[in-house]
């Protein structure tokens, strides 16, 4: 038996649950067949995004992965200081916090990247289809350093110190993405987006298929193509489709499993192309930040958060200064002009069609967020600016020189906290060691 106490005992009230009660009614054969399970989807209905359910998650996922060890009870006392549905992995840090705890009581052999990937999969168990990433931060980060990772197979590509003389200042907009409400159905549609587009991909181009593995392996070095053949793959990608359309073109694959993730989107469409760009974009934007970062060239890190930022942007301001919705373009047009900039043997353009500076559509922003970033940037020695986490609400991050902290303080206040009558929420931070267990002797010592 879990028993679980929170210390904000007014906001999450004191929760029990059997292990085995769980297992008998679950399906066991393998986890996708669990998550993707009406059993459990039942079970998450009756929850309604109640916090033991990243508790759960965690445990039964070390159960299935650990089956010839019986898991042990446990009792809780929960405690955090991360503000939540912000952005900031609140629930990733809970899940590999509890996985942590679990095993240590069971005297389970694990190893980190083993653990990432665990906790990656067992937050699937509340109905979100993420990755790894959030829960290998929690892991693996060591003070003072930032720490590149890839995936699949899992490895520590690079560490690289943290500049001195910035900081990473977390600006809470104070509006909640609540994963359990809309916001899971976004989420969930636009990772839905990236299976779908990878399928698009394979089918429109089967001799890439041996090459391609996930949709990180579409790009130049991977494939032996130049750029301009990414893009010319993008064209054959949809900018919007519905489902129906969707399942027509891949009429020999069911997209069963990617649609019952979340609701029909309102408008109906799937923005295939956009998604796809952001997604290869952000992964050539992540691939370079570490070297950029060892060569100390700030000014570049900044404008990749702010292309990036632009990806998710909803919101900005016309030239009367009013606010607009906005979305990063995908058109035809938008992809041919990219590929005639590369082919132009002019270096400025060039060098503007790389794909790092290129947005994509994720559109996951929200007003005023968009708000909070443009005031950011009219900061002085402001570097970057992007909102942080999946979006739909939460925070932004602000990549900014320790100088010129007070002064973009007193900008977010004056011209957002202020005028919304928002008590401001601003954290400002540095990375630090990742997460682990002490035990009652050490901290005696200590």
């Amino acid at each position: 038996t879990i028993r679980l106490i929170n210390a904000d005992g007014k906001r999450f009230a004191n929760r029990e649950f059997a292990i085995g009660e769980l297992l008998a009614k679950l399906p066991w054969d393998d986890w996708l067949s669990l998550v993707n399970s009406e059993k459990l989807t039942e079970l998450l209905e009756k929850l309604g995004g109640d916090w033991a359910g990243y508790i759960m998650a965690a445990v039964l996922r070390m159960q299935k992965k650990f089956t010839g060890t019986k898991l042990r009870g446990m009792d809780m006392v929960v405690s955090g200081n991360i503000p939540l549905a912000a952005g900031l992995s609140s629930s990733s840090s809970l899940i590999v916090a509890t996985a942590e705890a679990a095993i240590t009581v069971n005297n389970l052999m694990s190893f980190p990247s083993q653990i990432v990937d665990l906790c990656g999969e067992g937050e699937w168990f509340v109905g979100t289809r993420g990755g790894s990433a959030d829960h290998a931060a929690v892991k693996l980060g060591q003070k003072g350093k930032i720490i590149k990772v890839t995936f699949f197979n899992f490895a520590v590509a690079d560490t690289v110190e943290f500049p001195d003389d910035m900081v990473l200042a977390l600006c809470d907009s104070k509006i909640k993405a609540q994963k359990n409400l809309n916001a899971k159905d976004q989420f969930n549609h636009r990772i839905s987006c990236y299976r779908i587009g990878f399928k698009l991909i394979l089918s429109a181009f089967p001799h890439f298929a041996p090459l391609i593995s996930h949709l990180r392996d579409v790009n130049t070095r991977n494939l032996g193509v130049p750029l301009s053949w990414i893009y010319k793959m993008l064209l054959h990608l949809p900018e919007h489709a519905t489902r129906e359309e969707l399942s027509d073109t891949l009429s020999n694959s069911d997209l069963t499993s990617f649609f019952r993730t979340h609701n029909p989107p309102a408008d109906g469409l799937y923005p295939i192309r956009g998604v796809v760009l952001y997604g290869l974009a952000e992964c050539e934007r992540s691939r370079i930040y570490a070297d950029l970062l060892k060569h100390k060239n700030i000014e570049e890190i900044g404008k990749l958060m702010n292309v990036s930022h632009d990806g998710d942007r909803v919101a900005k301001l016309d030239e009367f200064g009013n606010i607009v919705p906005y979305q990063a373009p995908s058109s035809n047009r938008y992809i041919l002009n990219l590929i005639e900039d590369l082919e132009s043997g002019d270096p400025e353009r060039v060098i503007r069609a790389q794909l790092q500076w290129q947005p994509g559509s994720y559109h996951c922003s929200i007003p005023a967020i968009d708000n909070m970033v443009d005031v950011a940037l009219a900061t002085p020695g402001v570097a970057g600016a992007q909102i942080a986490g999946a979006g739909l609400g939460g925070c932004m991050m602000v990549l900014v020189h320790r100088d010129s902290l007070d002064e973009l303080k007193d900008n977010l206040i004056g011209k957002y906290y202020q005028p919304a009558n928002i008590s401001p929420s601003i954290h400002v931070c540095r990375p630090i060691g990742g997460s682990g267990v002490l035990f009652k002797q050490e901290l005696e010592t200590d």
